[in-house]
């Protein structure tokens, strides 16, 4: 009688990641099995669930993880079962005389197993399999001696099943959730982080992610420039003060931090980015190498901080910080000011610019007038220094020019 080969991955996904899924996908592929159960957790008996994810949340996510691969089931036996999850009992519940048992596991796991509750029985109801990654060559003379014990003492059957697994913390991943999102997205499956961000599970702290971010854009960028771009995160907290509940910190703070993100890179590099952007610079744009990097910053972005591709505003703030545009967003104004008045940049026109904007808050004109004259005199300042040395004017800087003037002598 040919028996049905049932495989079990088990866990609380809390939440699922990409080192989960390939041990799956290396368990399917090895066995080919007639069922693949993923069974979540209820409460497990090694450690403490830390409340981000219901067990509903944990199962929908398992589903948006694992649903791809061939004779997958997604199991809540234990979580209608209650109480604490022990294998034992799981493997007890589904043993029957025409189904083999295959229970995966990975090196840590395998290696604990005779700690586990009645590990006698784990071992009679199934074959255990360990999914074995290549960085486990440190651990190899243990494992083949727990191998060894374990045959000898509960008569296991072992199947070694070796794999380009990756390996991942969970208890990392929810951190970097809250405070390094760009990190945990290199580890999630997409669909499973559309879902953690829709239902609002661990999320970020604002404080913490942009403490991260600064660390992480150094590695960049030499130190003058990142100097100058902490100061020009904050000049735009400063400036930003005076526009209470108006702005998001996050996405100010990520526009400050990512502004100059590529601005060493050399010039061919940048219109190679560009050009990888699928970016059509205009002709003004062509002659204008020193605004390439307010282009190119999308590409690095994208690449190391998906997180923040994602925020359009973002996005365009930090494209026209260099030039200016049409209809620029409080963001793009305090940005665009911010780099130019920043603490660090000791040229007299900037310093002049400085004092003087401080000033007109200070007078008591609306915040939203200073800035936009702020703003309109550094378009024109730079319209004067791009003339007098016969360099290009781009035309999102005229479009800039014009359409704040319109908006000034409304007001």
């Amino acid at each position: 009688m040919k028996k049905e080969i049932v495989a079990i991955l088990g866990g609380t996904f809390s939440p699922p990641h990409i080192g989960h899924v390939r041990a799956a996908e290396a368990l399917q592929k090895e066995l080919r099995p007639d069922r693949l159960m993923i069974i979540v957790d209820n409460l497990p008996p090694h450690k403490e669930i830390d409340g981000g994810a219901t067990a509903e949340q944990r199962l929908k996510m398992a589903s948006l993880a694992f649903g791809h691969i061939p004779q997958v089931e997604i199991s809540d036996m234990e979580i209608r079962r209650g109480g604490r999850s022990y294998t034992a009992e799981t493997l007890t519940l589904l043993s029957r005389e025409d189904r083999e048992l295959y229970f995966l596991c990975g090196t840590d796991m395998f290696l604990s197993l005779p700690t586990w509750r009645t590990p006698e029985i784990i071992f009679e109801k199934a074959v255990i399999c360990l999914v074995r990654r290549e960085k486990d060559g440190e651990k190899e003379e243990a494992i083949l001696k727990a191998k060894e014990d374990y045959e000898r003492r509960f008569g296991a059957r072992i199947r070694i099943i070796d794999a380009a697994v990756t390996e991942v913390c969970s208890t990392e991943l929810r951190a970097q959730l809250k405070c390094a999102p760009w990190l945990a997205e290199k580890s999630i499956p997409p669909s499973v982080l559309s879902y953690i961000e829709s239902e609002g599970l661990w999320p970020l702290d604002t404080v913490a992610v942009l403490s991260s971010l600064r660390q992480e854009i150094s590695r960049f960028m030499c130190e003058k420039r990142y100097r100058h771009t902490l100061g020009v995160e904050k000049m735009a907290e400063r400036i930003a003060a005076h526009f209470e509940g108006e702005i998001d910190p996050l996405s100010l703070g990520a526009s400050a931090l990512l502004h100059d993100i590529t601005k060493e890179m050399d010039e061919p590099e940048q219109r190679e980015t560009v050009k990888r952007l699928g970016i059509s610079l205009t002709e003004s744009q062509e002659k204008s190498p020193a605004i390439l990097h307010s282009f190119t910053a999308e590409y690095r972005i994208r690449k190391e901080f998906p997180y923040f591709a994602k925020n359009k505003e973002v996005l365009f703030a930090i494209r026209a910080h260099t030039t200016g545009a049409k209809n620029m967003s409080l963001l793009d104004k305090i940005l665009y000011v911010a780099d130019y008045i920043e603490e660090g940049r000791e040229y007299p026109k900037c310093i002049e610019t400085r004092e003087w904007f401080f000033s007109e808050l200070e007078s008591g004109v609306s915040p939203k007038l200073a800035l936009d004259k702020c703003v309109l005199k550094i378009l024109d300042s730079t319209v004067h220094f791009l003339r007098a040395r016969g360099f290009a004017l781009c035309e999102d800087t005229l479009d800039a020019r014009n359409a704040l003037l319109s908006t000034i002598s409304l007001n």
